[in-house]
């Protein structure tokens, strides 16, 4: 098994999901942005853009809009945090992916259960032989 390089941008990719985070939960006062959990934060390999994706229960519309809203705010914030020459645009995206590895999850759990073989009752056969 080949292991893939880690490249710059991953580790930079990792470095904003946490700035991001600290920020949305420290300085950003949006009120429509509630509890909101940075799953994941992907990186152009030229450092330009930044897909965050994000997950906030049941305002996540209004979450997500919020954040859109308020996404100069935080890339301005993220300019005081790290020292990049030019810091990556910043997109908000609703992660589905955890959804999918939920179910595919569920779905594994169930084919792992094991199979009840036991018949009905085998009692009452024996007692009608009688």
């Amino acid at each position: 098994m080949v292991s893939k390089p880690y490249k710059r941008a991953d580790r930079v990719a990792e470095r904003i999901q946490a700035e991001v985070s600290e920020i949305i939960a420290r300085d950003l006062h949006d009120p429509r942005v509630g509890f909101v959990t940075i799953m994941k934060v992907t990186l152009t390999d030229d450092l330009g853009l930044a897909r965050v994706f994000i997950r906030a229960g049941a305002e996540q519309k209004r979450a997500l809009a919020g954040l859109r809203k308020s996404a100069g705010f935080i890339r301005a914030a993220l300019a005081t945090r790290m020292a990049l020459r030019r810091v990556p645009s910043l997109v908000f995206l609703v992660d589905t992916q955890s959804d999918k590895t939920t179910h595919l999850l569920d779905l594994l759990d169930q084919i792992s259960r094991p199979i009840d073989k036991t018949t009905p009752d085998d009692s009452t056969d024996e007692r009608s032989a009688e």
